[in-house]
């Protein structure tokens, strides 16, 4: 077929031709592929008229895409095989920078494509949000009530089943609630959402993201919805969680039974609290959570105390005691009060128990015993 040639592009010394020089691409006796003997007589006359006594071809993917051609030696002497070995490696080096260059054409190419796609799916994921923001006439589906559970690990509960952990698509969903429930009736910009969720991402980065998440998030809170949703609302640039009539959310009800404060109530607030708000949220959330939660953590504290202080069912105050301690372990009333309630009931190891745990406690704390705790202690048998 027709040959091609190669141009000269770049010279070094005592040069085989001027930059621009047109030279044919030989084929190439792979058995001594650097002679120019190896070449084909058809070729070697241009050749050897431009004094070329080297030849090395540079291949990418098994097609020749270029050579380094070498003439005659200053010194006028044979390329010794030291030479040859130098050559070599240049060779190789220039065929990995041509390789590096198609590969970083071929990455600006994927990442031209990808940008592409990436702005379009932005496109498409804001007019989604823009249709969910969007108020309509239609009717919304009718919706069984939800419990949202906020004391523990986040959950959303409707009826008596709970919503699934695929439901949501991603942590993010669940994090997004969290984020709206705890600002309550001061909501939160989509910017500050983006920057608590997505803090390894600008807000451009998220953007996308962030409204395929909030779509996820009304879809989990209102199966087959209308346009319009009723829990994540959207006014002034702001998005706000809004609970529905006959919904629960269990830190809400948690506060009212407590202020309510009798036996049956305190009852119902100690089996609502599963942990610590938000338990497995911190992550998305600010430091300045961490005073919602010590609140209810202390109307906890407190309904435990009062009813295991209260009990008539000696088990029942022991059971309420053990809860408080595992919130307070060095707390003293309830040490205390267990201690003598297993020595009342003759369940002399149980106490013992009891003491090496309270030990513990005080020395992992760096608290030294008071001498009215050391008289409990010496209150069981040894």
């Amino acid at each position: 077929g027709d040959r091609e040639t190669a141009v000269i592009t770049y010279t070094y010394g005592q040069a085989i031709g001027s930059v621009g020089t047109v030279l044919p691409i030989p084929f190439i006796d792979q058995a001594h592929p650097y002679l120019l003997a190896s070449v084909s007589p058809s070729d070697q006359i241009p050749l050897a008229r431009q004094g070329v006594e080297l030849i090395f071809p540079i291949t990418h993917n098994d097609q020749q895409i270029t050579m380094l051609v070498l003439g005659q030696k200053k010194n006028g002497k044979y390329y010794s095989q030291a030479d040859m070995e130098l050559c070599e490696t240049l060779v190789e080096q220039m065929r990995m920078a041509v390789q590096i260059g198609q590969l970083q054409r071929e990455q600006e190419a994927y990442l031209q494509a990808a940008y592409a796609t990436a702005e379009k799916a932005k496109r498409l994921s804001e007019q989604v949000a823009t249709l969910d923001a969007q108020s309509v006439t239609e009717p919304a589906a009718a919706v069984k009530p939800l419990t949202i559970q906020v004391l523990g690990v986040l959950a959303i509960h409707r009826d008596t089943f709970r919503v699934p952990d695929a439901a949501w698509g991603s942590e993010k969903a669940k994090a997004m609630l969290a984020y709206l429930i705890w600002k309550g009736t001061q909501g939160a910009t989509r910017e500050e959402l983006a920057t608590a969720i997505w803090t390894e991402r600008s807000l451009e980065e998220s953007a996308n993201t962030f409204h395929v998440t909030l779509h996820n998030l009304r879809n989990v809170l209102e199966v087959n919805r209308g346009r319009r949703s009723r829990y994540i609302v959207y006014k002034q640039n702001r998005y706000y969680f809004d609970l529905q009539p006959g919904d629960v959310l269990d830190c809400d009800r948690f506060e009212q039974l407590c202020k309510q404060g009798t036996a049956e109530s305190l009852d119902k607030a100690i089996a609502l609290y599963r942990g610590d708000y938000m338990a497995d949220m911190v992550w998305a959330l600010p430091a300045e959570v961490e005073v919602k939660r010590r609140h209810l953590e202390r109307l906890y504290e407190n309904a435990l105390r009062r009813r295991a202080q209260e009990a008539d069912d000696q088990q029942q105050a022991e059971m309420l005691w053990q809860k408080l301690l595992v919130l307070i372990p060095v707390d003293t009333e309830a040490n205390t009060a267990l201690i003598q309630s297993y020595l009342t009931r003759g369940y002399i190891p149980q106490a013992q128990r009891q003491v090496q745990r309270w030990q513990q406690a005080l020395q992992e704390m760096g608290i030294m015993p008071t001498p009215q705790i050391e008289a409990v202690w010496r209150q069981v048998p040894q």
